[in-house]
């Protein structure tokens, strides 16, 4: 069967195995699950589309300019308002998981506000313009699990690297845990006790972090490895939410376009690297101590902004 222009590669994270088919599935190794061994259930992953056979429609998204004005507008359909944090989950988001060279703590992001007020709706259609396979939700999850999560030992062709892992409504303990701790900071090795005894895991690659919570207390070390987002506290925000809860309701949920969408698997993780920031040091503010951390992530903001537009012609 001749290749479509839509047809991506996918690969199993225990094996290896790679496999070519259309966008939007969920596979399974066949290899894995024919081992004579241990047969295992494994899913593969999306890895990117094939060379060459990127589709013309997804093509002239990615050339456009104004791709990051794209994403951010296609929120628009399911979100009103909250444009500080839809523009601010694009880019740290979407685009920090394609740079290379940045802080693992840059774009660790904690939507917080109180409960009932939208924070998960928001962040969750915001990560609806990526590929579902490239994003791990998890509802609720131990410290133990996240340990044991994609592990190099259980799937060593697993990477985290231009992966979000999504958690929503976290708690105190699992933000300030020593294994969210490490992961965020770029320490991707830990040892936990099983059965009495030490065992060491790993993981392969950096996961970007994006979770919600309702007022969620950071102590001092997990404030710097999240940026913190609070929705909007205008009054009038109630009610244009709930005039777009009443359009859903005659209408139904809007899609989202699915060549912007597919436009993910067509964007390569790259080194980015900022050719004014010494213009930048003269006039970045440096009359607080914090400046320090906050100027290597506002370079790797920039750094997300041109991994974003990587097909732009100018």
């Amino acid at each position: 069967m001749e290749k479509e222009s839509n047809w991506i590669s996918y690969s199993c994270g225990i094996c290896g195995a790679t496999s070519d088919s259309r966008t939007g599935l969920n596979l399974r190794c066949s290899v894995c699950k024919s081992s004579k061994e241990k047969p295992v259930d494994s899913i593969m992953y999306p890895e990117g589309f094939l060379q060459d056979k990127i589709p013309f429609n997804v093509l002239e998204i990615l050339k456009d300019n104004a791709y990051f004005n794209r994403l951010y507008e296609e929120t628009n359909k399911r979100i009103v308002g909250e444009s500080p944090v839809k523009k601010s989950l694009v880019l740290t988001i979407l685009g920090g998981r394609l740079v290379i060279n940045s802080s693992p703590t840059s774009y660790n992001t904690l939507v917080q506000d109180k409960s009932g007020k939208g924070k998960d709706w928001v962040t969750s259609n915001v990560l609806a313009l990526l590929p579902k396979l490239i994003v791990e939700k998890k509802s609720r999850i131990s410290e133990r699990a996240i340990s044991y999560w994609h592990t190099s030992e259980k799937e060593p062709f697993f990477t985290w690297s231009g992966r979000v892992i999504y958690l929503e409504d976290i708690s105190y303990q699992i933000l300030n845990s020593e294994c969210v701790k490490n992961i965020t900071s770029g320490d991707v090795n830990s040892s936990i006790v099983v059965d009495g005894r030490l065992k060491d895991m790993s993981l392969n690659g950096n996961p970007i972090f994006v979770c919600t919570g309702a007022f969620v207390d950071l102590n001092n070390e997990a404030s710097r490895r999240f940026g913190i987002l609070n929705l909007s506290e205008d009054v009038n925000q109630t009610k244009r939410v709930m005039e777009m809860q009443a359009k859903f309701a005659k209408e139904g949920l809007p899609l989202y376009d699915v060549n912007l969408i597919n436009s993910a698997y067509a964007l390569k993780r790259v080194k980015v690297y900022v050719p004014f920031a010494s213009e930048l040091a003269q006039v970045f503010p440096d009359n607080h101590i914090l400046a320090r951390t906050g100027f290597g992530r506002f370079l790797d903001f920039i750094k997300a902004s041109a991994a974003l537009h990587q097909y732009s012609e100018k």
